[in-house]
């Protein structure tokens, strides 16, 4: 099994990896590693109207638009 200090270690472009790597782990997140934003296409949907809830509390279930 790979560390993740291996992992970067091989994967990073950082000139000097040390100082790099303390600087990651200080800061808790790797510079620019983020994947790019999602824009999700909105759509329009419904679902049938089911019964009022007597009393408690209601549960509503929603399609994920990422699935």
């Amino acid at each position: 099994m790979t560390s993740v200090r291996t992992y970067w270690r091989t994967n990073s472009k950082a000139a000097d990896f040390e100082p790099w790597w303390r600087k990651s782990v200080h800061d808790g997140l790797i510079a620019d590693s983020a994947l790019p934003a999602v824009i999700p296409a909105l759509t329009r949907f419904s679902l049938p109207a089911g019964p009022a809830p007597a009393e408690g509390i209601e549960v509503v279930f929603r399609p994920d638009p990422y699935l």
